[in-house]
């Protein structure tokens, strides 16, 4: 079944960093990740965020063909910048939401910057956000030995994500 891990680490009370792991059982990942399923995805988080899409289309991310789009609450005037990269059998998605402006902010910016897709060997100075609650490595990994890319965040742009406080 493919399984999804949240992360989440806020900034003030109107800034939140978050990042989406979908986690495709062995060899079912999409592949290509084709243009339909990042605006079904990037429309079901507008849709979970009572936010509408501003902007959106293909983007490099991480050194990876990804997808991008800003969207925007017109309530609250809270802006978002999702981007979304797909790496082996895991798509993440990486969201900055914060106050009007935020979604083409430095620090929006510079939170999607801080991350990077690797083979799957621990850098020094690095968090491999694949190890889940103790989890080293992916059952597909652990079985077959193969390497599973995976995304790490850098040592300093950013604060250390943390599980979801949903």
């Amino acid at each position: 079944p493919l399984t999804r891990y949240n992360f989440e680490a806020y900034e003030g009370d109107d800034t939140v960093y978050r990042l989406v792991v979908l986690e495709y059982p062995a060899g079912k990942a999409p592949n290509p990740v084709g243009d339909s399923l990042y605006v079904k995805m990037v429309s079901a988080y507008a849709k979970e965020s009572e936010s509408k899409v501003r902007k959106r289309g293909p983007k490099t991310i991480a050194g990876r063909d990804g997808f991008e789009a800003i969207t925007d609450d017109g309530k609250t005037k809270v802006n978002h910048l999702v981007s979304i990269v797909p790496a082996g059998d895991r798509i993440y998605m990486l969201v900055s939401a914060g106050p009007r402006g935020h979604a083409t902010s430095e620090d929006a910016e510079r939170f999607r910057d801080s991350f990077r897709v690797t083979d799957g060997e621990r850098r020094g100075g690095a968090q491999d956000l694949s190890r889940l609650e103790g989890r080293e490595q992916s059952d597909h990994r652990r079985r077959s030995g193969a390497r599973q890319p995976v995304l790490e965040q850098d040592r300093e742009p950013m604060p250390r994500l943390g599980p979801a406080l949903k």
